[in-house]
């Protein structure tokens, strides 16, 4: 895990960077979470013109993403391979993620499917 005084992390361009969402405090057994959606910017503004989508709708959309096993339901790991923009190739490349938190109960939940929903879908649209 990259520490505080770490940040920002210096990568070469395809140097793989590791990602763990989780929820630190509050959860429970009976929550769970789901990284829903994470875009990397040149910019501090998530919203900014120049957007690299990694998972859209829990599902990688970046061909580098790898998912990883979590050690429970209130984390998700995945990563990447590092890039830089090319309008700006020295610039801090900033990521910006949204998670769902959900409940445990909840059988069909978006949380309870996680990533897994997604190799269906990529087999479903493959035939």
């Amino acid at each position: 895990m990259y520490q505080d005084k770490e940040y920002p992390l210096h990568a070469d361009s395809e140097e793989r960077i590791y990602v763990e969402g989780i929820l630190a405090s509050g959860g429970e057994n009976r929550t769970e979470i789901r990284v829903e959606k994470c875009v990397m910017t040149p910019d501090a503004d998530p919203d900014y013109s120049t957007q690299h989508n990694l998972l859209t709708d829990g599902c990688a959309v970046d061909d580098t993403v790898e998912y990883h096993n979590a050690p429970s339901g209130l984390a998700q790991r995945f990563s990447f391979e590092a890039f830089r923009f090319n309008e700006r190739p020295s610039a801090v490349v900033y990521m910006h993620c949204y998670i769902d938190v959900c409940s445990a109960d909840v059988e069909d939940s978006k949380c309870k499917v996680g990533w897994k929903s997604c190799e269906t879908e990529s087999e479903e649209e493959a035939n």
